[in-house]
């Protein structure tokens, strides 16, 4: 550690005048919003819990309609929705053991539809065809419930990012706050770090991402003596628009830990004097939006060559 720095023995800090005006913000703004509430003394040492178990609640509807217009015509359409609620009060989809509750949660309702529809049409006695079409849609959209409590000025800091506030991002973000090293367990830490990704104006102020799929296929079977030929295609379009990946941050982080040169071996006091590890930022973070087809055609033969062989190719 540093001489002269503080008396970790007692706990004091000796030398005041080393503080960081914005280390000190942050740390004041972590705990105003991790507010002690366990006891040390019989917690191994931590004195902040807490039990990420928020309620999902899940929707679902499916409508089917059959229609035979003749006897040789069937139509059918099957329509598919699920609505789940989705809250995230630390990260998504990652977050590692030193990240602590974000200073606002993210909501989504993820959605799904699917639609389905098929085309039964017999030809003759000996011969029919089948058309289906589909399309389907998900998306994920998480957004900050309460943008203002991620931004600097709310926590009284003044961010040092070495690009200001890229276009991408929908207002000025705290940075996330990192310390590997105090990272003790999967759900458990000994820092108030935070792992949150950034809100991004090209996806709604949210974060996340949205996918469409059309499809369309064909199949058609005829029955000649002891053979069963059948053909068709399939043809799909896929469309997904997503977020920069996990992990680039344009709101910049922040590491903190005892591997770095000028620490003082303790993460928080590294923070409240300002010996950082260093900082990372992305530029920009633009939207993803990739699209791809896939097709196919078949034949295929079943010949019934005697009662007990029959041979299959295609």
């Amino acid at each position: 550690g540093q001489t002269g720095f503080a008396d970790w023995k007692n706990g004091v800090l000796v030398n005041r005048s080393l503080i960081d005006p914005d280390g000190l913000a942050l740390m004041t703004y972590l705990n105003k919003i991790h507010p002690p509430n366990i006891d040390p003394a019989t917690h191994n040492g931590y004195n902040y819990q807490y039990l990420d178990n928020p309620p999902v609640n899940r929707w679902e509807l499916r409508l089917r309609g059959d229609f035979n217009p003749t006897e040789k015509d069937k139509f059918n359409v099957v329509y598919t929705q699920q609505n789940e609620a989705d809250i995230n009060n630390l990260g998504i989809w990652w977050t590692p053991g030193f990240a602590s509750p974000s200073p606002s949660p993210l909501h989504a309702t993820t959605l799904a539809n699917l639609w389905t529809a098929n085309y039964t049409r017999i030809l003759s006695p000996t011969s029919t065809n089948e058309f289906s079409f589909s399309y389907s849609y998900f998306t994920f959209p998480p957004a900050y419930t309460d943008p203002a409590a991620m931004q600097p000025q709310t926590a009284g800091y003044a961010p040092h990012n070495p690009f200001g506030i890229p276009a991408a991002q929908a207002f000025p973000m705290l940075p996330n706050i990192i310390s590997w090293g105090a990272n003790t367990g999967n759900n458990t830490g000994s820092f108030s770090g935070l792992y949150a990704p950034p809100a991004i104006k090209g996806f709604g102020n949210g974060y996340g991402n949205k996918k469409m799929i059309t499809s369309y296929q064909d199949n058609f079977t005829k029955v000649m003596g002891r053979h069963s030929f059948k053909a068709g295609f399939f043809w799909d379009d896929n469309h997904q628009i997503q977020t920069t990946g996990y992990g680039s941050w344009t709101q910049g982080a922040i590491e903190f830990d005892n591997w770095s040169q000028y620490t003082t071996n303790n993460p928080f006091a590294d923070m409240l004097i300002g010996h950082t590890d260093g900082e990372t930022q992305v530029a920009d973070a633009p939207i993803h939006d990739m699209a791809f087809h896939e097709w196919a055609v078949y034949a295929q033969d079943s010949w019934q060559v005697t009662k007990k062989l029959t041979l299959s190719y295609g």
